[in-house]
C-alpha cells in the first residue's frame, strides 16, 4: 500500500479496501492473511489468518489505535510528510512499515508488526497481561492466580487466572489502576 492508497470501508456502497498476502517470496497467488479495519465493535486494525486474529493494533480511542503508543505515531506522521512510505505485508503476516529516502533507491524497513511476542493475539489469557521485559511473558494481575500451574510450566497462559478469593464489595477490595497497555478486544463481551 503506498502513500495515498486507502484502507477501509466505505459504508455507503459497501467496498472494502484491505491487504492480502502472498502465498510465498516468489509466488504472488493470494495467500489467507489479510489486514484489514475490524468495524464491529470498537473499530482497530487486525491482521488475521482465515478467520483467525493473528495481531491487532489496539481500539482506536478518538485519538489513536490504543495499541500504538502517541510517540511512535507522532514520528510517523512526521516521517509520512518528508519521505514516501508503504506498507506490506509478507507472506507470514508479518507488517512492515517502509520508508524510501529522497536520495536513495531503496526501501528500508521503519518498523515491523509484531515486533514482540505480546503483540500476537491471545498469546496470555483471562486474567493475566503480556509484559515483554518479563520471561516468562504473561503474568497474572493483581489479585489473580495461575488457573493451571502445569500449564504454565510449559509458557502456556492460555487457561488465564482466577481470582485469589471471591470478590466482596465489603472486604476493602479496589480497583487497581494498569497503565500502558493494550486495551481488551471486546468483541465477544457481553454486559447482562
Amino acid at each position: 500500500m503506498l502513500a495515498g492508497m486507502k484502507i477501509g470501508r466505505n459504508l455507503k456502497i459497501g467496498l472494502e479496501r484491505y491487504l492480502k498476502s502472498w502465498e510465498s517470496v516468489d509466488d504472488p497467488s493470494i495467500r489467507d492473511f489479510t489486514y484489514r479495519i475490524q468495524v464491529r465493535g470498537l473499530p482497530q486494525m487486525v491482521v488475521s489468518m482465515g478467520s483467525e486474529k493473528r495481531h491487532r493494533s489496539g481500539p482506536w480511542n478518538g485519538t489513536q489505535n490504543n495499541g500504538l503508543p502517541m510517540g511512535q505515531l507522532l514520528y510517523l506522521l512526521r516521517m509520512s510528510c518528508l519521505y514516501c512510505m508503504s506498507l506490506t505485508m509478507n507472506h507470514s503476516g508479518l507488517l512492515q512499515r517502509l520508508v524510501l529516502h529522497p536520495r536513495s533507491s531503496e526501501w528500508v524497513v521503519m518498523y515491523s508488526n509484531p515486533d514482540d511476542p505480546s503483540d500476537s493475539y491471545g498469546q496470555c489469557g483471562v486474567n493475566d497481561i503480556c509484559k515483554i521485559n518479563k520471561s516468562p511473558i504473561c503474568e497474572c494481575l493483581t489479585g489473580f492466580a495461575q488457573k493451571s500451574q502445569e500449564k504454565w510450566q510449559v509458557l502456556d497462559a492460555s487457561d488465564g487466572c482466577m481470582r485469589r478469593m471471591s470478590l466482596g464489595c465489603h472486604s476493602g477490595e479496589v480497583f487497581v489502576k494498569v497503565a500502558g497497555v493494550k486495551f481488551p478486544d471486546l468483541i465477544r463481551v457481553s454486559f447482562a
